[in-house]
């Protein structure tokens, strides 16, 4: 069950992510939810009237009409940006943006290189990325809020809660119904079947799919979409942790079918327009000209080609949204992953409670050891769709890494602490990136001590 290509790739790079900074406080009891309140009440899935598959865009107003954020360096950014420098002159990048804030403070925000090698365009804090994978660190947040808000329970069956979902069971183990919780952890025994989701990608800009028909249609065997009977793994679902990018769709749109609006909707109400994320959207189409946008690459030995497989010109679309295909800039990114980093907050507006980012940032697997062994996720440093990264000095990092054709993305910070950081490049090189997240870390001494 292996395809060409590797969608939203979590990978386990091996990198050293050296920081002498404080360790995070201990986190809270898991007690017999893992920490994660399950939700209060069964939401009211009838009020679900509208099409929740009509993935709307930014109501009517196009993002990047103008600039909005320059480059950014602090006091004592000088020896990073040189190391960072030095690594993007040693590896074949086209483009890459950096982002590193302590506390509420943006220290560093810059882009090196080219943005759309085809048209010179330079990468900017302002340059719209996809960032695959990272992705997935804010549909949890919006399911989260729905479990706050007590519309959304965890440990409830997915078809219990929106019946368009009934399909999605395992049929080794009809008897067990899939939950959130398991899909939010990996441990549903959903496999992503790879020529399914390769047949369904656009290579000349937007799905025209939406997210709910080929959703709905993965679990329907009368569907061209349908994933065939390798999606399941013959694992009872809840013991078995295999990272799974259709199981966030699952989740995408559950949370549609529950709210009666768009997963963009959604995101742009919850999350973008609270926190200033200005030029953040799903779709191509949301941008006043999508020449804003960066241009996945590839580098084939002389120069860089549009890294899409022979099937057209980048970007390109998938009607999957939730597990990765996200656009945004470094900066929109940054602030994010500072809210984050803050309990949720950030200049006055709230996204979670501060208990519930500690919940979401909790470990949920603990003693779970089977797994698929793909090498895309720890049972043991999984948390709620986000995972932790310890690091050789007792660094306890939480976040995400993405990668897909033409594009490789970090996100990481330190719960609890002040740091927190983004690295987006234009091509599907996790090893660049985790190069150069080594050489941001392995010289913060003098952003630090500002």
């Amino acid at each position: 069950m292996q395809g060409q290509r590797v969608k939203h790739v979590l990978v386990g790079v091996g990198t050293v992510l050296a920081l002498a900074c404080t360790q995070p406080p201990n986190t809270p009891d898991a007690g017999s939810n893992n920490g994660v309140d399950a939700g209060a009440s069964t939401p009211d899935a009838g009020a679900n009237t509208s099409d929740a598959g009509v993935d709307a865009g930014t109501n009517g107003q196009c993002l990047g009409a103008t600039a909005m954020q320059s480059a950014v360096a602090g006091p004592g950014v000088g020896p990073a940006r040189a190391a960072v420098e030095a690594v993007l002159a040693d590896v074949p990048v086209a483009g890459a943006v950096v982002g590193l804030a302590v506390g509420s403070r943006v220290a560093w925000l810059e882009g090196f290189g080219l943005a759309r090698p085809q048209d010179g365009t330079a990468a900017t804090p302002d340059t719209p990325f996809a960032i695959a994978s990272v992705t997935k660190t804010l549909v949890a947040v919006v399911i989260m809020q729905l479990v706050e808000e007590g519309r959304l329970q965890l440990d409830v069956g997915v078809g219990q809660q929106a019946p368009a979902l009934a399909g999605v069971v395992n049929p080794a183990f009809p008897g067990v119904a899939i939950t959130p919780r398991m899909l939010l952890t990996h441990t549903s025994s959903l496999f992503d079947e790879p020529f399914t989701f390769d047949e369904t990608y656009s290579s000349s800009g937007d799905a025209t799919l939406s997210m709910r028909d080929f959703v709905l249609g993965y679990f329907d065997p009368q569907s061209p979409y349908w994933g065939t009977a390798d999606m399941w793994w013959p694992n009872t679902p809840g013991t078995f942790s295999c990272y799974s990018n259709m199981g966030v769709g699952v989740l995408g749109v559950l949370a549609q079918e529950i709210s009666g609006q768009s997963l963009e909707t959604l995101m742009q109400q919850r999350i973008f327009a609270p926190l200033g994320m200005t030029r953040t959207s799903f779709f191509i189409r949301s941008y006043c000209d999508p020449a804003l946008l960066a241009q996945g690459v590839a580098w084939n030995g002389t120069s860089f080609v549009p890294d899409n497989l022979g099937q057209g010109p980048q970007p390109e679309g998938h009607p999957e949204l939730a597990s990765g295909m996200l656009r945004t800039t470094a900066y929109d990114l940054l602030r994010f992953a500072m809210a984050m980093g803050n309990g949720g907050v950030l200049d006055g507006a709230r996204i979670l409670s501060d208990a519930t980012v500690a919940q979401l940032f909790m470990r949920q697997l603990s003693g779970m050891e089977a797994t698929c062994g793909d090498g895309r996720a720890d049972p043991a440093q999984q948390a709620v769709l986000w995972f932790h990264f310890p690091d050789p000095q007792g660094n306890d990092w939480v976040g995400h890494y993405g990668g897909m054709n033409g594009v490789a993305a970090a996100m990481w910070l330190l719960a609890g602490d002040n740091v927190r950081y983004v690295v987006i490049v234009n091509q599907a090189d996790i090893g660049a990136v985790g190069r150069i997240e080594v050489a941001m870390l392995e010289n913060l001494a003098g952003i630090l001590q500002q």
